[in-house]
């Protein structure tokens, strides 16, 4: 039963309704690892088949059926309304046209609208998955409250979303909850519908008032085109907690992070309470098509958790453990991984790899792009800092001067350094004023081990690329297109931490600009103690999930079956291993840079090259992180701790 007492009915139901005794469904094909198998069913009915995919025969059936009961209606004799009366009616999209489009997050939406004939009043069927949705589409308002004045800037700030959209739409709304999230050691989620002139927006929350709420401001981007900065408190919201610059950008944003966290979801399904659970969720997401757009294709490339570093302790001389598992840290890693593939499959099919082969070497294709979500802003200076301080703006470019003089907070001073993670916890501090280099008996001593922050590292990410040290002797440096951050977002606080601290570094080095991008739905606070555990997944054939002990950077020993070797798939001699064997793989000269004073890369495994030595080989790349180093200790951000 739905909120308003009607039953709702899945598509199989409707379908039958429509055409009883004349439907059929046939499994065509099964494809996909055995995690996450693909099943294809096909609907045959009136002489016609509709096919569909799905992660269980049940879902793809329920695809598969709401394809036909969309074919069904939409070959009746109902004129479509003109596209100039929906833009009017401030509509965007049917709850008949979003079951048309697929269940998966991932495919492409429709673009065609079409206007379902009137069905009978009450049953309004709503949606079992958060971003579908059968509810029967409502009659349209009156002219005269299509032309209802929209509310101002400061109301959106201000005013519940909730009264808002009643305001718009007197008598035309609806709220219904679709669904209820629930799982072992986890907070339930509501997920809510907001139907406005027959088309449903959906959200979730963690209680059913702010899914609610969530839903409503939704609605109001999505069919109205206004940006509701309403956070429950009745405050506004500072401008530099804007979430997007245009609607686009924060559906593309929410598109991210739904994609993200559902992926999530079905890695930690299988798993113990104690080894799923998480406080900071990290992912890269690819897409290809238009840019920060919800219509190009979305895939998730890795996702991963985790929020400590190794313990000084557990360190290894073999480069066997992980040294931080912080979860954009491990993203990276996971990505590193992806790429050692693709240029694989680059060099045997170029047509089918992200990269493609050039002269001067390897570089991702122009339509993809990649982007980083993580659940919380970056540890470092970009999270440090109240994400609700106004003065924040006055320091987004980086400009110690120029911000000193604009805000005279008594935490300015401290804004733009770098800072070390806490060993072993959460948290960091500033790079100590006399660092000295770290040695192997001083951290087994006693001494601290110290990792750079999150914001230091995503910073470098900006002005070096994604691909690191070793593969920079292979492909052109790689960027990300945005980074979309879940929760204690400020634009200002990011922007100086990621981009601004970095502006013009050095002749020749230009500082990637990232969007920056926050989400409607926030991520919910996790006020619970950090797990021990980390786990890291990445989009390749036969990758199951993997869990790391945080504190010592190896596998969890429960999940270990060879125990000779509990070393990560994400640890320095993993990478260095696949890199060798990239390297070693014949035409795999062919991709490497052509740099006259740069020596080349000896082969591993002939010359038996250590890791140490193949990154002194990239001569380009540590002169550039060099330059980096030294300009943010000319302006006096601190010393980069090194190993």
């Amino acid at each position: 039963m739905s909120d308003s007492g009607f039953t709702v009915k899945t598509p199989v139901t409707q379908l039958n309704e429509l055409r009883q005794g004349q439907v059929a469904y046939v499994l065509t094909s099964q494809s996909g690892p055995p995690h996450c198998p693909v099943f294809e069913m096909a609907c045959r009915v009136d002489g016609r088949e509709f096919r569909a995919n799905g992660h269980s025969k049940q879902e793809a059936k329920q695809e598969a059926a709401r394809l036909a009961v969309a074919g069904i209606l939409n070959c009746a004799s109902t004129p479509a309304v003109p596209p100039a009366a929906r833009i009017a009616a401030g509509s965007k999209r049917s709850a008949a046209d979003a079951f048309t489009s697929g269940s998966s997050p991932a495919k492409k939406p429709r673009t065609d609208h079409w206007t379902p004939p009137p069905l009978p009043a009450p049953p309004a069927p709503a949606a079992t998955r958060p971003q579908l949705s059968f509810l029967a589409a409502l009659p349209t308002p009156p002219a005269s409250q299509q032309q209802k004045g929209l509310p101002s800037a400061s109301e959106l700030a201000t005013k519940n979303p909730v009264s808002i959209i009643n305001e718009l739409r007197p008598n035309g709304v609806t709220f219904h909850l679709v669904d209820t999230k629930e799982a072992p050691g986890r907070t339930p989620r509501f997920v809510m519908q907001c139907v406005v002139d027959g088309y449903a927006y959906t959200a979730e929350a963690n209680n059913k008032k702010v899914a609610k709420m969530r839903s409503a401001q939704v609605a109001l981007r999505e069919a109205f085109h206004l940006m509701s900065t309403y956070s429950g408190s009745g405050d506004s919201a500072s401008p530099c907690q804007a979430p997007a610059a245009t609607p686009t950008e924060q559906s593309f944003a929410d598109s991210v992070q739904r994609l993200v966290r559902d992926q999530f979801e079905q890695l930690a399904s299988g798993l113990s309470e104690r080894l799923a659970r998480r406080k900071v969720l990290a992912g890269i997401v690819m897409s290809r098509g238009p840019d920060l757009d919800p219509s190009a294709d979305l895939t998730v490339v890795c996702v991963t958790t985790g929020t400590k570093c190794l313990s000084g302790q557990h360190l290894d001389a073999s480069g066997s453990c992980l040294l931080d598992c912080h979860a954009e840290v491990l993203s990276r890693r996971c990505l590193l991984q992806f790429f050692h593939h693709q240029l694989a499959t680059a060099i045997k099919s170029n047509s089918e790899s992200i990269f493609q082969l050039a002269t001067n070497g390897s570089n991702l294709r122009p339509e993809v792009s990649l982007h980083l979500y993580i659940s919380t802003s970056p540890c470092g200076d970009a999270r440090v800092f109240a994400p609700t301080d106004p003065g924040a703006a006055a320091d987004a470019s980086g400009d110690a001067t120029e911000a000193a003089n604009e805000d005279e907070h008594p935490t300015r001073a401290s804004r733009g350094l770098l800072r070390t993670k806490i060993e072993c916890g959460e948290g960091t501090i500033p790079v100590p004023a006399t660092l000295v280099a770290q040695t192997w008996d001083g951290i087994l001593g006693g001494e601290r081990l110290l990792t750079m922050s999150c914001s230091d590292k995503v910073a470098s990410w900006c002005l070096l690329g994604l691909q690191g040290c070793l593969l920079s002797r292979l492909v052109e440096p790689v960027y990300l297109r945005s980074i979309v951050i879940g929760s204690s977002f400020n634009r200002s606080h990011c922007r100086r931490a990621l981009i601004g601290r970095l502006q013009r570094p050095a002749p020749g080095l230009p500082v990637a600009e990232p969007a920056l991008l926050g989400v409607t739905e926030r991520d919910p606070r996790q006020a619970r103690a950090a797990p021990d555990c980390s786990l890291n997944w990445y989009c390749l054939d036969g990758v199951q999930p993997e869990l790391v002990n945080s504190s010592t950077g190896r596998l969890v020993p429960e999940t270990v079956t060879d125990a000779s070797d509990n070393a990560s798939r994400l640890s320095k001699r993993a990478l260095f291993a696949n890199y060798a064997r990239l390297a070693a793989a014949p035409g795999s000269e062919q991709e490497a840079p052509a740099a006259a004073e740069a020596a080349p890369v000896p082969k591993t495994g002939s010359s038996g090259i250590t890791y140490r030595e193949a990154k002194e080989a990239c001569t380009e790349y540590r002169s550039a992180k060099s330059a980096m180093i030294g300009f943010l200790r000319q302006n006096g951000k601190g010393l980069w701790a090194a190993k």
